[in-house]
Protein backbone atom coordinates (compact mmCIF):
# COMPACT_ATOMS: atom_id res chain seq x y z
CA UNK A 1 0.00 0.00 0.00
CA UNK A 2 1.23 3.49 -0.84
CA UNK A 3 3.07 5.20 1.99
CA UNK A 4 3.84 2.09 4.03
CA UNK A 5 7.51 1.23 4.63
CA UNK A 6 8.96 -1.83 3.00
CA UNK A 7 9.09 -4.94 5.22
CA UNK A 8 12.45 -5.44 6.88
CA UNK A 9 14.61 -8.10 5.24
CA UNK A 10 15.48 -11.01 7.53
CA UNK A 11 19.19 -10.42 6.94
CA UNK A 12 18.80 -6.86 8.25
CA UNK A 13 16.76 -8.10 11.22
CA UNK A 14 19.57 -10.49 12.17
CA UNK A 15 22.21 -7.78 11.63
CA UNK A 16 20.37 -5.29 13.84
CA UNK A 17 19.81 -7.96 16.50
CA UNK A 18 23.56 -8.65 16.51
CA UNK A 19 24.29 -4.90 16.70
CA UNK A 20 21.87 -4.49 19.59
CA UNK A 21 23.48 -7.35 21.52
CA UNK A 22 26.90 -5.81 21.01
CA UNK A 23 25.88 -2.34 22.15
CA UNK A 24 23.88 -3.61 25.13
CA UNK A 25 27.08 -5.21 26.39
CA UNK A 26 29.80 -2.83 25.23
CA UNK A 27 28.50 0.73 24.80
CA UNK A 28 26.79 2.39 27.78
CA UNK A 29 25.51 5.42 25.83
CA UNK A 30 23.91 3.36 23.06
CA UNK A 31 22.70 0.89 25.68
CA UNK A 32 20.68 3.61 27.41
CA UNK A 33 19.26 4.87 24.11
CA UNK A 34 18.23 1.35 23.12
CA UNK A 35 16.72 0.54 26.51
CA UNK A 36 14.78 3.81 26.65
CA UNK A 37 13.30 3.02 23.24
CA UNK A 38 12.37 -0.52 24.29
CA UNK A 39 10.82 0.66 27.54
CA UNK A 40 8.57 3.07 25.64
CA UNK A 41 7.88 1.27 22.37
CA UNK A 42 8.64 -2.44 22.76
CA UNK A 43 8.05 -3.33 26.44
CA UNK A 44 7.93 -7.06 25.69
CA UNK A 45 11.59 -7.05 24.63
CA UNK A 46 12.47 -4.73 27.52
CA UNK A 47 11.00 -7.20 30.01
CA UNK A 48 12.90 -10.09 28.42
CA UNK A 49 16.17 -8.16 28.77
CA UNK A 50 15.38 -7.07 32.33
CA UNK A 51 14.36 -10.57 33.41
CA UNK A 52 17.18 -12.28 31.49
CA UNK A 53 14.74 -14.20 29.29
CA UNK A 54 16.18 -15.45 25.96
CA UNK A 55 14.95 -13.80 22.76
CA UNK A 56 16.10 -13.72 19.15
CA UNK A 57 15.93 -11.75 15.90
CA UNK A 58 12.47 -13.13 15.23
CA UNK A 59 11.17 -11.32 18.32
CA UNK A 60 12.10 -7.89 16.95
CA UNK A 61 9.34 -6.05 15.14
CA UNK A 62 10.07 -4.16 11.93
CA UNK A 63 9.61 -0.89 13.84
CA UNK A 64 12.16 -1.93 16.47
CA UNK A 65 14.67 -3.01 13.81
CA UNK A 66 14.38 0.41 12.14
CA UNK A 67 14.76 2.16 15.50
CA UNK A 68 17.93 0.20 16.28
CA UNK A 69 19.35 1.22 12.91
CA UNK A 70 18.56 4.89 13.56
CA UNK A 71 20.16 4.83 17.03
CA UNK A 72 23.33 3.25 15.63
CA UNK A 73 23.46 5.70 12.72
CA UNK A 74 22.85 8.73 14.95
CA UNK A 75 25.79 7.85 17.18
CA UNK A 76 28.08 6.99 14.26
CA UNK A 77 27.47 10.34 12.53
CA UNK A 78 27.88 12.36 15.74
CA UNK A 79 30.92 10.75 17.35
CA UNK A 80 33.58 12.71 15.42
CA UNK A 81 31.98 16.17 15.67
CA UNK A 82 34.14 18.67 17.57
CA UNK A 83 32.37 20.11 20.62
CA UNK A 84 33.61 23.70 20.73
CA UNK A 85 30.65 25.36 22.44
CA UNK A 86 31.20 26.07 26.16
CA UNK A 87 28.91 23.93 28.29
CA UNK A 88 28.42 23.11 31.92
CA UNK A 89 30.77 20.29 32.88
CA UNK A 90 31.29 18.09 35.89
CA UNK A 91 34.46 18.70 37.87
CA UNK A 92 36.22 16.00 39.87
CA UNK A 93 35.09 17.77 43.03
CA UNK A 94 31.46 17.59 41.91
CA UNK A 95 31.87 13.90 41.10
CA UNK A 96 33.38 13.21 44.52
CA UNK A 97 30.56 15.21 46.13
CA UNK A 98 27.94 13.08 44.37
CA UNK A 99 29.62 9.79 45.27
CA UNK A 100 30.04 10.82 48.90
CA UNK A 101 26.69 12.38 49.65
CA UNK A 102 24.18 10.40 47.60
CA UNK A 103 24.04 7.90 50.49
CA UNK A 104 23.12 10.75 52.89
CA UNK A 105 19.68 11.34 51.37
CA UNK A 106 16.60 10.38 53.34
CA UNK A 107 14.94 7.14 52.28
CA UNK A 108 12.13 9.02 50.54
CA UNK A 109 14.45 11.35 48.64
CA UNK A 110 16.78 8.47 47.73
CA UNK A 111 13.83 6.56 46.23
CA UNK A 112 12.74 9.66 44.32
CA UNK A 113 16.23 10.22 42.92
CA UNK A 114 16.58 6.55 41.95
CA UNK A 115 13.31 6.85 40.04
CA UNK A 116 14.63 9.91 38.21
CA UNK A 117 17.89 8.18 37.33
CA UNK A 118 16.12 5.01 36.17
CA UNK A 119 13.91 7.03 33.85
CA UNK A 120 16.92 8.41 31.96
CA UNK A 121 19.51 5.62 32.51
CA UNK A 122 17.42 2.45 32.27
CA UNK A 123 20.48 0.16 32.30
CA UNK A 124 20.74 0.56 36.08
CA UNK A 125 17.54 -1.50 36.33
CA UNK A 126 19.57 -4.40 34.93
CA UNK A 127 22.07 -4.30 37.81
CA UNK A 128 21.91 -7.13 40.36
CA UNK A 129 19.55 -6.33 43.22
CA UNK A 130 21.36 -4.44 45.96
CA UNK A 131 24.32 -3.55 43.74
CA UNK A 132 25.87 -0.17 44.57
CA UNK A 133 25.73 2.47 41.83
CA UNK A 134 28.26 5.31 41.84
CA UNK A 135 26.98 8.53 40.24
CA UNK A 136 30.42 9.06 38.65
CA UNK A 137 29.80 5.95 36.52
CA UNK A 138 26.79 7.61 34.84
CA UNK A 139 26.65 9.96 31.82
CA UNK A 140 27.77 13.51 32.58
CA UNK A 141 24.32 15.00 31.98
CA UNK A 142 22.87 12.67 34.59
CA UNK A 143 25.68 13.48 37.01
CA UNK A 144 24.78 17.17 36.67
CA UNK A 145 21.15 16.36 37.44
CA UNK A 146 22.20 14.36 40.52
CA UNK A 147 24.48 17.17 41.70
CA UNK A 148 21.66 19.71 41.52
CA UNK A 149 19.31 17.31 43.28
CA UNK A 150 21.74 16.66 46.15
CA UNK A 151 22.46 20.36 46.64
CA UNK A 152 18.76 20.94 47.09
CA UNK A 153 17.56 17.85 48.94
CA UNK A 154 20.24 16.68 51.35
CA UNK A 155 19.01 16.73 54.98
CA UNK A 156 19.57 20.04 56.73
CA UNK A 157 22.05 18.58 59.21
CA UNK A 158 24.16 17.23 56.33
CA UNK A 159 24.10 20.63 54.61
CA UNK A 160 25.31 22.28 57.80
CA UNK A 161 28.10 19.71 58.14
CA UNK A 162 29.22 20.38 54.56
CA UNK A 163 29.16 24.14 55.11
CA UNK A 164 31.30 23.73 58.19
CA UNK A 165 33.81 21.48 56.42
CA UNK A 166 34.03 23.82 53.45
CA UNK A 167 34.21 27.04 55.47
CA UNK A 168 37.91 27.43 54.64
CA UNK A 169 37.37 27.06 50.90
CA UNK A 170 35.39 30.21 50.12
CA UNK A 171 32.12 28.38 49.71
CA UNK A 172 33.16 25.99 46.96
CA UNK A 173 30.07 23.93 47.70
CA UNK A 174 26.99 26.04 47.07
CA UNK A 175 24.25 24.55 49.20
CA UNK A 176 20.70 25.84 49.15
CA UNK A 177 18.30 25.81 52.05
CA UNK A 178 15.27 24.99 49.93
CA UNK A 179 14.42 21.35 50.61
CA UNK A 180 11.02 19.81 51.21
CA UNK A 181 10.62 16.81 53.53
CA UNK A 182 8.70 14.68 51.06
CA UNK A 183 8.99 13.98 47.30
CA UNK A 184 7.22 16.43 45.01
CA UNK A 185 5.75 15.46 41.66
CA UNK A 186 6.46 18.98 40.39
CA UNK A 187 10.14 18.69 41.31
CA UNK A 188 10.39 15.29 39.59
CA UNK A 189 8.92 16.82 36.45
CA UNK A 190 11.35 19.74 36.61
CA UNK A 191 14.39 17.50 36.99
CA UNK A 192 13.25 15.43 34.02
CA UNK A 193 12.78 18.62 32.01
CA UNK A 194 16.29 19.70 33.00
CA UNK A 195 17.78 16.39 31.87
CA UNK A 196 15.86 16.57 28.58
CA UNK A 197 17.22 20.08 28.06
CA UNK A 198 20.80 18.88 28.64
CA UNK A 199 20.29 15.97 26.24
CA UNK A 200 18.78 18.19 23.55
CA UNK A 201 21.58 20.74 23.95
CA UNK A 202 24.21 18.03 23.58
CA UNK A 203 22.42 16.64 20.51
CA UNK A 204 22.39 20.08 18.84
CA UNK A 205 26.09 20.60 19.58
CA UNK A 206 27.01 17.19 18.16
CA UNK A 207 25.11 18.07 14.99
CA UNK A 208 26.97 21.37 14.72
CA UNK A 209 23.87 23.44 15.54
CA UNK A 210 25.84 25.66 17.93
CA UNK A 211 23.64 28.73 17.53
CA UNK A 212 20.49 26.74 18.31
CA UNK A 213 22.20 25.22 21.36
CA UNK A 214 23.16 28.69 22.60
CA UNK A 215 19.64 30.06 22.06
CA UNK A 216 18.19 27.10 23.95
CA UNK A 217 20.57 27.65 26.87
CA UNK A 218 19.74 31.37 27.02
CA UNK A 219 15.98 30.98 26.68
CA UNK A 220 13.83 32.35 29.50
CA UNK A 221 12.20 28.95 29.92
CA UNK A 222 15.52 27.24 30.69
CA UNK A 223 16.76 30.10 32.88
CA UNK A 224 13.57 29.91 34.93
CA UNK A 225 13.85 26.13 35.17
CA UNK A 226 17.43 26.33 36.48
CA UNK A 227 16.41 28.98 39.02
CA UNK A 228 13.60 26.77 40.31
CA UNK A 229 15.93 23.78 40.64
CA UNK A 230 18.44 25.93 42.53
CA UNK A 231 15.71 27.15 44.84
CA UNK A 232 16.24 30.78 43.84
Amino acid sequence: MYGLPEPVAESERVAMYDSMQYFLNNDAERQDDLLRYLQDRDPAIWRKIRDNVPYGPQDLSDETVRAISQIVYRHDTAKDVQLDVPQEQMTQKMMDFNDTYIVKLTEAKSAELQGLISSVVPRIALNPKGAQMKPSSLPENVQLMIHRYLRKHLPEEVKQQIKKEEADHDGDVDMTDAASPTPSEIEVKEFLEYWEYLEERERLIKLGEHEKAKKLEESEEIKNLVQRLNGT
